[in-house]
């Protein structure tokens, strides 16, 4: 699926520019995509960089356990570990201007929860005219090999991605760190 979402989002950019907001209708219309999709504005907030959640497809809003649109990540997650490292993947990518692959695994809080692979992929956008830069972002949750919904809000352990590919905007290129 993240490797769908790439060949997409590379077709929305135009002449070496990263897509504007309003070009995403075409990747979000893709049948299965959207669930499993993000919007999030980069935003300086008392003196920090955070993101905040505008608009959240209804898979990772089952993952995170409601829909958060409007808030920020660092208000959302219980795991401060968890949520540092979203910000800082995210601003790489917001940066760079360029995709950024992630995988992490995490317990949860549920009794007997098995561990859970979390695979993430930032994409840049175009900034909104006011200057405010846009990231998307696709998140899925792997349970035995299974894509599942499940929260993840309340984490008791987290291992932070040990895998981060950055990836070249044209095709073919990638390097991992």
């Amino acid at each position: 699926m993240l490797a769908d979402v790439l060949r997409l989002w590379r077709g929305l950019c135009s002449k070496g520019q990263l897509p504007l907001r309003e070009n995403l209708d075409a990747l979000i219309l893709q049948p299965g995509i959207f669930p499993q999709i993000a919007l999030l504005e980069g935003v300086e907030r008392c003196g920090r960089r955070d993101l905040r959640y505008r608009l959240i497809g209804i898979g990772i809003a089952n993952n995170l356990g409601a829909d958060l649109t409007g808030r920020y990540v660092r208000d959302v997650f219980d795991n401060q570990t968890y949520a540092e490292e979203l910000i800082s993947v995210c601003w790489q990518v917001i940066d760079r201007e360029q995709p950024i692959a992630t995988v992490g695994q995490f317990l949860t809080a549920d009794p007997g929860g098995s561990p859970t692979t979390v695979h993430r992929l930032g994409l840049p956008m175009r900034p909104l005219p006011s200057g405010t830069p846009l990231l998307l972002a696709c998140q899925v949750c792997v349970v035995g090999g299974e894509i599942v919904e499940r929260p993840v809000r309340h984490l008791t352990a987290y291992v932070p991605g040990n895998v981060i590919a950055f990836v070249d905007r044209g095709a073919g290129k990638a390097s991992a760190k």
